[in-house]
């Protein structure tokens, strides 16, 4: 059934991976109807788990988990490096760290998706 939406799906992880990349260069505006610290972890680890997840949808390559991993945190560095040269946003090693976490949740999710469509 997922290869019937396979283009669709590549579609939207192109176009949401555009879109990340654009939201995270933009100047930040702190007034959130919602705060507390370390909230912006949370959405790191967040969008880079719903990336992870379908990013394994779009089955680009056989050997999906090494590869995913690797483009997503890659993807990761290069928005915390263009932040370090933005002046109104600023590079953070907890930011990548939160990035890693949502990957590895994602290739998590995944073998479990695997693992129960396979059975």
């Amino acid at each position: 059934m997922i290869k019937k939406y396979q283009k669709l799906l590549r579609i939207i992880f192109f176009i949401s991976i555009i879109s990340v990349y654009i939201l995270c260069i933009l100047p930040v505006n702190n007034i959130s109807p919602v705060q507390f610290e370390g909230l912006d972890k949370v959405v790191h680890a967040c969008i880079f788990l719903y990336l992870s997840v379908l990013l394994f949808l779009c089955k680009f390559t056989s050997s999906k988990h090494f590869y995913q991993f690797f483009f997503l945190f890659l993807f990761g560095v290069i928005i915390e490096l263009t932040q370090y040269f933005l002046p109104w946003r600023s590079f953070e090693i907890l930011d990548i760290i939160f990035d890693t976490l949502g990957i590895l949740l994602g290739i998590i999710l995944n073998f479990w998706f695997e693992r129960k469509l396979s059975v």
